[in-house]
């Protein structure tokens, strides 16, 4: 499956703690319409841990297997349960507002990942919704997103330069499809809905020495400035 390769427990040994807390991001500022905000993040090794105390992950063994959204009352808003088969996410539940959906996925043998959505409910039943699309992959990078919502059809296409990606150090990030996981990082984001609206987006970046982007800057295609991200590691 064309994604980013997970870290083996062989390459865990020879990496210090040191080490990957050099490669992992621990502060991101992003600035938007003159506004400022910062998100921190904290690791055990190289499993992220939280951000900010509003977005908790957890793990079994090498795999993120639940992520909580946490509001300001430190009220539990949103939950995400990620289930696995043959080390790749099988299909994951998402629980918001008390309805809990299902998103399942189909892995082709060209690569492309499918996925459906279904409504779950307290009596077991499943409701497939108008709510599905395809995931397609080249060299460890997502360039096409094609989603079916509503009756309303959406293509987003993506290219990318050949630099390190900010979180491909993070473990059992790159499985996640949902976050849509990529070895290196966006230049371009063209959206086309069908029959509707399109724009392009483009990212310019600053890297260090080791490859890393420590700026990332989003403009659309008008030459607006969208938001500017600074990244620490």
């Amino acid at each position: 499956m064309l994604l980013l390769s997970i870290i083996s427990c062989s390459d865990d040994k020879k990496k210090s703690k040191e080490d990957y807390n050099h490669f992992l991001i621990s502060e991101i500022t992003r600035i938007s319409d003159e506004k400022e905000y910062k998100e921190n993040y904290s690791y055990k090794e190289n499993k992220i841990i939280d951000c900010d105390g509003s977005k908790k992950y957890y793990y079994q063994a090498d795999k993120i297997t639940k992520i909580e959204l946490i509001n300001s009352n430190n009220e539990i808003i949103k939950t995400i349960e990620y289930k696995y088969l043959n080390n790749r996410v099988d299909y994951y539940t998402t629980v918001e507002y008390g309805m809990v959906f299902k998103t399942k996925y189909t892995y082709e043998e060209n690569g492309d990942v499918l996925y459906d959505t279904f409504q779950l409910y307290e009596s077991g039943e499943e409701e497939e919704l108008d709510n599905y699309g395809t995931y397609t992959f080249k060299n460890g990078n997502l360039i096409k997103l094609e989603e079916f919502l509503d009756g309303t059809e959406t293509v987003t296409e993506y290219e990318y330069d050949n630099q390190k990606n900010p979180w491909e150090n993070v473990l059992g990030l790159n499985l996640l499809l949902d976050q849509k996981p990529s070895v290196n990082n966006v230049v371009k984001e063209k959206f086309n809905e069908i029959d509707g609206y399109s724009g392009n987006t483009t990212y310019s970046y600053k890297y260090n020495s080791d490859g890393y982007p420590v700026e990332k800057k989003a403009i659309y295609e008008d030459g607006n400035v969208i938001f500017l991200e600074k990244f620490k590691y």
